[in-house]
């Protein structure tokens, strides 16, 4: 099952469910990446969608109570077939943008709605990530986040990132250093 409980509570039943992101998806996602800083554009977003080395992934929060029932997305094959914009009732909850080049591939970003945020939607979202990535032939995954951003920096450890370098000086807006990390994933 690709959908995950999130540490909320049992009453609210929320679950998030995971898909290969779509050109419909590009404003809301578009809206998620303007709460963050250098966050992707409209027009950025669907370049990216574009290119055949893009590999764009989608969070949905669905309500259990009324979807599941009703014959909601369960499965990776279920919830490709759903979208925020199709009447289903989710929105989308997280977005994540990586490109993969033969068995390396790169986190270009994964933001979080500022109204999901610290409710797991990103850490579930980079798993499913990483497992269909891996599906797709990718060995390894690497990032680089910013040195001050410390939330992001303790998921991604979480995650099994190990630091491999620093760049000094490379962000601009506010100024800070990236942190360069890698992982290693496989097929299972």
């Amino acid at each position: 099952m690709s959908a995950m409980r999130d540490g909320e509570p049992a009453e609210k039943e929320n679950v998030f469910l995971f898909r290969e992101m779509r050109a419909r998806d590009v404003p809301a996602c578009a809206a998620i990446e303007a709460s963050a800083p250098d966050g992707w554009s409209v027009d950025a977003l669907r370049e990216e969608l574009a290119q055949p080395a893009a590999r764009l992934f989608v969070a949905e929060v669905r309500d259990l109570r009324g979807n599941a029932e009703e014959g909601g997305a369960s499965s990776p094959a279920d919830a490709a077939g759903t979208s925020a914009g199709d009447g289903s009732g989710g929105s989308i909850a997280a977005v994540a943008v990586f490109q993969l080049v033969c068995e390396e591939v790169s986190l270009c970003a994964v933001t979080t709605a500022p109204e999901h945020r610290r409710r797991g939607a990103a850490r579930a979202l980079l798993g499913y990530a990483f497992a269909r990535l891996a599906q797709q032939g990718a060995r390894t995954v690497f990032l680089e986040v910013r040195a001050q951003n410390g939330p992001a920096r303790s998921l991604y450890a979480a995650l099994g990132f190990e630091t491999a370098g620093v760049r000094r000086a490379f962000y601009t807006r506010p100024p800070d250093d990236a942190v360069l990390m890698r992982k290693s994933i496989r097929a299972e």
